[in-house]
């Protein structure tokens, strides 16, 4: 993983001063780590049916603490104790074939910021012991960002990136921390997105998330080449108001 991280922040520095942070989406690809043997919660892997993942789930201890469908896709909620973290969440999101393809984990008390900054930096080492340097970590390299992947309501990684640009403030958002890895397996990609996000609503909350993300590599191409061009956008944008 130091290598493909070492690589990302060449790319990084050689590119031009506007278009800041870019991919070369073949050595990226090339580069990509491989692990093996992965599994998700219980003994569940990505590709597990909605039956599957119920059965698995109980024979842990767990019982579904909510199920919804829409737009024919599926997902269930598991409430109890994560990571030795009580009152958090498992969410299991399935695809229109009613495979898994997406879990997250929401940790901890929401209104509780020490808590939950104390739960991150925990389970942010652990991570990093487990699977090695992050391709983002604290502010430091180039995010991958996945924009309407599979659920319209889903932007996996938009943390990551507003956090490298520095370019979003708000009274109502802040970015605390974000970390990333991507993985390579036999025939898939793993994304592993993990951030802690802070907003007033109606008083402060803070978001501490952990997300497991099945990624084909047409999908993976696509999102290196996109962030490319938003990124040419943003450049010739920019030099135009000069």
């Amino acid at each position: 993983m130091k290598k493909f991280v070492a690589l990302l922040t060449a790319i990084c520095l050689s590119v031009t001063p506007m278009t800041i942070f870019a991919y070369d989406t073949e050595s990226v690809l090339k580069d990509i780590p491989e692990i093996e043997d992965f599994s998700l919660h219980s003994g569940t892997v990505f590709g597990d049916s909605i039956s599957d993942v119920k059965k698995k789930e109980q024979e842990a201890g767990f019982s579904v603490h909510e199920e919804n469908s829409k737009d024919g896709k599926h997902s269930i909620f598991y409430k109890g104790k994560f990571a030795n973290i009580n009152d958090s969440y498992l969410l299991y999101r399935f695809d229109k074939t009613g495979k898994v393809y997406n879990t997250r984990y929401s940790f901890g008390d929401i209104e509780n910021f020490d808590g939950q900054s104390k739960n991150f930096a925990t389970i942010a080492s652990e991570l990093k012991k487990k699977y090695g340097d992050p391709l983002f970590d604290e502010g430091e390299g180039i995010p991958f960002v996945l924009l309407e992947y599979n659920d319209s309501n889903s932007i996996t990684g938009w943390a990551c990136y507003y956090s490298r640009r520095q370019i979003f403030s708000s009274d109502e958002v802040e970015i605390y921390n974000c970390n990333q890895w991507l993985f390579k397996l036999d025939d898939y990609y793993l994304l592993i997105d993990h951030s802690l996000v802070g907003t007033d609503m109606l008083g402060w909350t803070y978001a501490h998330e952990l997300s497991y993300t099945y990624l084909d590599e047409q999908t993976v191409i696509d999102t290196l080449n996109s962030y490319n061009d938003s990124q040419d956008e943003i450049a010739n944008s920019f030099n135009d108001d000069l």
